[in-house]
């Protein structure tokens, strides 16, 4: 995103709070002049959420914030900092409400998370997906606007090759059927990513084989459910790929599985799509914001119904084309500085 907004002719500055350093530290990543990344010591840090001194901000005279505020407990502080100080600042939010799997950890963060919601009432707030806004506008958030999260096409690599020419350097390093379907299923082997029902999913299917990419507690469970059917079916489960080498998976895939319930936004499947993929999910808000039924996927009710999809083709050409059309980050910040050159049209330097 940071990118994008480079592109345009804005400086960005993003800073975050970093519990293991005692002094602030500033770095320019390669290649990358425009964006300087700051990282401000932790004053108290609970989980993921980490309050810092916000008067820290103020010296580096920033025209205008983005605040990624979402669930977080010290957002409060940061908001009434800036508002004393006086530079304007909107909302890009992907959650509102905790998502912990512990359930009294869930309810005291929501009980907290309340404050965040009162702010939100009171600004401008972008979100990252449809089913969001929603759920912004049923607690009273009322300027809220849709910014769909993208790719940063610069770092995918730019020829793909053929299906086949994929298929056939993955099938001599795996020992894969060149010839097979082959259904990719990537993500960590944890119970909300549903792996052990992708293994029967594949099982309901004929001359496929599946491709398991990525680790977790149910490592074993998964291998064992895998031995039972190795006999007749290829499973080939892959705990650790580099992120810049998985492209080559989604080019030799025919077809990408979905299956956590919960998915907010599916970053893999619009890498999937933008190599040409169709992708099968089930029904989830990440997968309802990207999938256009009949053109790059399906959505499915349940594990059962996507495995009467897998096998229904689409064009890969039209999948590609609609993904870089659709899955950029260009997308977003269009609707921010449609916001900015409206609202503050001297602004070029941006949290």
């Amino acid at each position: 995103m940071a990118k994008e907004y480079i592109r345009r002719g804005y400086e960005c500055y993003i800073f975050r709070a970093d519990k293991n350093i005692s002094r602030i530290s500033e770095e320019i990543p390669d290649g990358m002049e425009g964006i300087k990344y700051i990282s401000i010591p932790s004053l108290k840090t609970v989980g993921v959420h980490g309050r810092f001194d916000p008067a820290v901000l103020d010296r580096y005279e920033i025209d205008i914030f983005q605040i990624e505020g979402d669930n977080q407990l010290f957002l409060p502080g940061l908001i009434r900092h800036l508002k004393k100080a006086g530079p304007p600042f909107f909302y890009y939010l992907g959650v509102l409400h905790s998502n912990s799997k512990s359930r009294p950890a869930r309810l005291i963060m929501n009980i907290l998370i309340k404050r965040n919601i009162k702010l939100y009432r009171q600004g401008k707030c972008f979100v990252k997906t449809g089913a969001l806004r929603e759920e912004c506008l049923r607690a009273g958030i009322r300027d809220v606007t849709l910014a769909p999260v993208g790719l940063d096409l610069s770092v995918i690599p730019k020829d793909p090759g053929s299906v086949y020419g994929s298929r056939k350097v993955l099938s001599e390093k795996y020992g894969l059927d060149p010839y097979a379907k082959w259904l990719l299923f990537v993500g960590r082997m944890e119970e909300y990513k549903r792996p052990l029902d992708a293994v029967k999913v594949i099982k309901a299917l004929k001359g496929w084989q599946l491709i398991m990419i990525g680790t977790g507690s149910l490592n074993e469970a998964v291998d064992r459910e895998a031995d039972k059917i190795r006999n007749d079916r290829k499973i080939l489960h892959i705990h650790k790929i580099e992120n810049k080498n998985m492209f080559i998976w989604y080019s030799a895939a025919d077809c990408f599985l979905n299956l956590n319930p919960d998915e907010i936004f599916g970053m893999s499947m619009m890498e999937a799509n933008i190599r040409g993929c169709r992708v099968v999910a089930v029904t989830a808000p990440g997968p309802l914001e990207i999938i256009k039924e009949g053109l790059n996927g399906f959505i499915a009710e349940s594990p059962e119904e996507a495995a009467g999809l897998i096998d229904r083709e689409l064009d890969r050409e039209r999948i590609r084309e609609y993904a870089v059309r659709n899955f950029t980050w260009a997308r977003a910040v269009d609707e921010f500085e449609e916001y900015i050159k409206n609202s503050f049209p001297d602004i070029k330097k941006l949290f």
